[in-house]
C-alpha cells in the first residue's frame, strides 16, 4: 500500500473501557483462586485485601493440601520408578539384582515466623549458650562470609 504525500492520516484510538481493567484482573484473579482452591493472594501476590489471621490461615490450609497430593505423588512416582526397573532388567538393560526400591520426598513447607524466630534466637545468644556462628546459620547465613563482609563494607567507609 502506498499513501501520496498530501494524504492525512489518522490513528484512532480504540476505546477498551480500560479504566476497568483492575476490578476486571480482581474478578479474574478471584475465579482463578476458587477453581483452583487457593488463595486469592498466593495467585496475585497482593494481600492487601486480606488480614493477617486470615492469610495464615490459609498459608496453612494451602501446605497441608499441598503436602497431602505430594504424598500421593510420592506413591505414584515409586510405584512408576518401580515398573520402568522391572521392565528394564526383563529386557536386559539392567542387572537382574537391581533394586526397584524408591524412595522419593518433595523439600517441605517451613512457615516460619522469622520475627518470632529472631526475638527467641536473640534471647538465647543473649544468655551466652549460643555462638555468633550458630546464630547465623539459624537464618541461613554463613558467619565466617558476614564477618569478611562487614570488614569490607567498614573498609570501604
Amino acid at each position: 500500500m502506498s499513501i501520496d504525500a498530501k494524504s492525512e492520516i489518522e490513528f484512532k484510538s480504540p476505546n477498551l473501557g480500560s479504566s476497568e481493567a483492575e476490578i476486571d484482573y480482581r474478578m479474574i484473579t478471584l475465579a482463578i483462586a476458587s477453581g483452583v482452591s487457593l488463595p486469592e493472594f498466593i495467585l496475585s501476590m497482593y494481600a492487601s485485601n486480606n488480614n493477617l489471621a486470615s492469610i495464615e490461615k490459609a498459608v496453612v490450609t494451602v501446605a497441608k493440601s499441598i503436602e497431602e497430593k505430594q504424598a500421593l505423588l510420592e506413591e505414584e512416582f515409586c510405584r512408576i520408578y518401580s515398573r520402568v526397573i522391572k521392565h528394564a532388567v526383563s529386557r536386559g538393560r539392567l542387572p537382574r539384582d537391581a533394586s526397584d526400591k524408591c524412595s522419593f520426598a518433595f523439600p517441605s513447607f517451613n512457615i516460619r515466623d522469622i520475627e518470632a524466630e529472631a526475638r527467641v534466637w536473640s534471647l538465647v545468644k543473649q544468655t551466652g549458650t549460643m555462638s555468633d556462628s550458630t546464630f547465623n546459620s539459624k537464618f541461613g547465613l554463613d558467619y565466617e562470609k558476614e564477618v569478611e563482609l562487614k570488614g569490607r563494607e567498614s573498609s570501604e567507609n
